[in-house]
């Protein structure tokens, strides 16, 4: 679901427009954005990885059929319009990308339990402090 001006402009630009996952809502999507590391050293010496997640934009599409919670959350004014494609015309256009600095990936989202989460993120900043 998407307002109708970006509508527009896709079909103006012909473009995807990415968007800084801090602006989504769903707090899991930018967790890395405002969690933070404890020194090893100091535990009142605190490490932000928002410099590691600053560069990151996505855009999310579902292959699930809405139904009227998913019109409640997403377009609460209704004021948004759905979209309908296949799985592989937004992945080509991403898949196209060949910029030296840019890395795109695409794939599908597992919802997984706050604790398994928690879990996972823990797991990946003791690997970064460990690399150091």
């Amino acid at each position: 679901m998407m307002d109708p001006a970006h509508l527009f402009d896709l079909f103006r630009s012909k473009h995807l427009v990415l968007v800084y996952p801090r602006l989504w809502e769903d707090p899991y999507e930018n967790v890395l954005a405002t969690a933070f590391g404890i020194s090893k050293e100091n535990e009142n010496v605190r490490y932000s990885y928002e410099s590691h997640v600053k560069d990151i934009y996505g855009i999310c599409w579902s292959t699930v059929t809405e139904n009227d919670a998913i019109w409640k959350i997403y377009s609460p004014n209704k004021n948004k319009v759905k979209l309908k494609t296949t799985i592989g015309k937004p992945s080509n256009t991403v898949s196209s990308i060949e910029l030296d600095f840019l890395q795109s990936r695409i794939g599908k989202v597992r919802y997984l339990g706050e604790r398994i989460i928690k879990g996972n993120i823990a797991k990946i900043f003791k690997n970064f402090s460990d690399s150091k």
